[in-house]
C-alpha cells in the first residue's frame, strides 16, 4: 500500500522521492497513511513527549530542525517527523500542500515554496511544534493517532443479522 502512495504521488504530482527536496513529501505523505491506518507502527509516547521538548540546532536530538532536513532524502528514522509535518499541514494549512507540491514539482526549493505561502521554515517549524505538543498526545484511544484519510478508513460493516 505505501508503495502505490509513492507511485502515484510521483505520477500525478511530478515528484520524486530520491530527489532531495521532494524526499520530505513524499516520505512524509506515505508514512502518513502508514501511521494513520497502522497507528501502532509509531512509539505514540515518544513521539508526543519529544513534541514537548525543544528541537536542538544541532541535530542530535529526536526531532531535527526541518532546515535543512527538508532538503535531502529523509532517513527512515526520521520518516515519523515528516509524517506529523505533513499531518499538520493536512489539519492546520491544507491549501499549502498544492501550492508546495507545484512549487517543488517547478524546481523551487522548500524555502521558495514556503514563501508563496506567506511563511518560512523557521515559523513552519514553530506552528508544527506547538501543533504537535497539542495534537499528539500519548494517551488517547486505541485508534488512530493521526486522522485516517477518508479514502483509506475501514467501511462500515453490518452485522450479519442485518444483511
Amino acid at each position: 500500500m505505501l508503495e502505490s502512495v509513492h507511485v502515484v504521488f510521483a505520477n500525478d504530482v511530478r515528484l520524486h522521492s530520491g530527489h532531495d527536496r521532494h524526499s520530505w513529501l513524499h516520505e512524509g505523505l506515505a508514512a502518513y497513511v502508514q501511521i494513520s491506518v497502522y497507528p501502532k507502527s509509531v512509539d505514540r509516547r515518544a513521539l508526543a513527549g519529544n513534541f514537548r521538548r525543544p528541537i536542538k540546532a544541532d541535530g542530535s536530538g529526536f526531532f531535527k530542525p526541518l532546515d535543512p532536513m527538508l532538503e535531502k532524502v529523509v532517513p527512515v528514522r526520521q520518516q515519523a517527523l515528516v509524517a506529523t509535518v505533513v499531518a499538520y499541514l493536512l489539519d492546520q494549512k491544507p491549501t499549502w500542500l498544492p501550492l508546495i507540491a507545484e512549487a517543488l514539482a517547478d524546481g523551487a526549493s522548500v524555502g521558495e515554496a514556503l514563501k508563496q505561502c506567506g511563511t518560512t521554515l523557521p515559523e513552519l517549524q514553530d506552528a508544527w511544534m506547538k501543533w504537535g505538543a497539542e495534537k499528539v498526545g500519548p494517551d488517547g484511544d486505541a485508534g488512530a493517532m493521526l486522522p485516517v484519510p477518508p479514502e483509506l478508513a475501514p467501511a462500515e460493516v453490518a452485522p450479519a443479522d442485518q444483511k
